[in-house]
């Protein structure tokens, strides 16, 4: 089940015009919220759940023969294994993510395994360095199929403790803004614009700040299976 991006306690402490009482009415506002950005980010719910205690699990991602493996969010104090099907060499990697190379990545907050070739990290494909006296000389290895990118249509298996080390503060962030307006704001009309079901247009339940914050993040290009 999907986390809350936000605590009670910090919404209480954000919006200080609320108390305990509130507490019931505010406690699924959060929920709300927190699927509301989700939605405006154009991720799966919940994707940026903090990570759970406990053994790493593996999910599979199919490879689109590029050096780029989109995979999930996974905590980045402990390196994936990965694994290819039987009759597949297992590549080295990079990883990509916004805590390790991020600026390799596309957009904030995805997490990438990037190929490499050789123990340099080179990222050119094919490309292997000749033993010379100059050692500068390069010629082109095209003797496998395997020498290029992830195998297109091939499921990597991926393992990994999944979910962010912590929630990102502007997550947080935007969560709490548009959970506060949505409390100050309860009204029939509101109730109508941040209405969850699928024809709904939801960027109008935002707040500006929440939504720069979501524009940010939108890809929708992670999927797993």
């Amino acid at each position: 089940m999907a986390q809350d991006y936000a605590t009670i306690e910090d919404a209480r402490s954000y919006g200080y015009q609320s108390t305990q009482d509130d507490d019931a009415i505010l406690t699924p506002i959060i929920t709300r919220a927190s699927r509301l950005f989700d939605k405006a980010c154009n991720l799966p719910a919940g994707y940026f759940d903090k990570y759970e205690p406990g053994s790493a699990t593996a999910r599979r991602f199919t490879g689109n023969g590029t050096n780029y493996l989109q995979v999930g969010p996974y905590l980045s104090t402990l390196t994936p294994t990965v694994a290819l099907p039987t009759g597949w060499d297992t590549p080295t990697f990079l990883e990509s993510n916004p805590f390790a190379h991020p600026q390799l990545a596309t957009n904030n907050g995805e997490y990438f395994l990037i190929r490499t070739y050789g123990d340099d990290e080179s990222r050119f494909e094919g490309l292997r360095t000749l033993d010379s006296d100059l050692g500068s000389n390069f010629a082109l290895d095209l003797s496998s199929d395997l020498s290029r990118g992830w195998p297109d249509g091939i499921k990597v298996t991926v393992t990994a403790k999944w979910g962010w080390d912590a929630v990102p503060d502007d997550v947080v962030e935007a969560v709490l803004e548009t959970a506060i307006a949505i409390w100050r704001g309860r009204d029939a009309a509101f109730a109508r614009v941040v209405n969850l079901g699928e024809s709904q247009q939801i960027f109008g339940a935002l707040p500006d700040r929440a939504r720069m914050i979501a524009d940010k993040y939108r890809m929708g290009r992670m999927v797993f299976a």
